[in-house]
């Protein structure tokens, strides 16, 4: 299962695009408990969806059980947050990093050298880490509902 970790604008928006284009239960990590409350998100503009909890995404607090359940992940946090991300990671019972691609999900060069850093201090060799831009401009208008403004390409 593809993961999301992060649901601000653009974790949001990431998670309406993946479940539209691939049609697959997306499972998300929050830090914020007032997420899990989600039960339906809607997406407008550029891509027009709506995502019904339970049937099209998962969003969870407990950072093993969001391991347990994806291969893939996105990180859409803010880049400020990498270092910290990297080490809850890396410090995760369950986090097997050969089974992992990490796909850093912002605008921030450098994000990898951050990641490696943490895990090379951790042992964790031959961890697959992707850099790339986000792709879009999004704000969330509510808390269930993101304005996906354009889509960069």
């Amino acid at each position: 299962m593809i993961g999301i970790y992060g649901l601000g604008n653009i974790g949001l928006a990431l998670l309406t695009y993946l479940n539209k284009k691939f049609n697959q239960k997306i499972i998300v990590f929050t830090n914020n408990s007032k997420n899990l409350d989600l039960i339906n998100i809607f997406s407008i503009d550029k891509i027009e969806h709506i995502l019904t909890k339970n049937k099209d995404f998962y969003i969870t607090t407990n950072l093993e059980e969001f391991l347990s359940l994806t291969t893939d992940i996105f990180i859409t946090s803010i880049t400020t947050y990498y270092e910290e991300i990297a080490i809850k990671l890396a410090n995760a019972k369950n986090f097997n990093p050969k089974i992992r691609n990490i796909i850093l999900f912002s605008s921030k060069l450098g994000g990898i050298l951050v990641f490696e850093k943490i895990f090379n201090d951790h042992n964790i060799d031959d961890c697959n880490i992707i850099e790339t831009d986000a792709l879009f401009a999004a704000r969330k208008i509510e808390d269930n509902k993101i304005w996906i403004r354009n889509i960069k390409g």
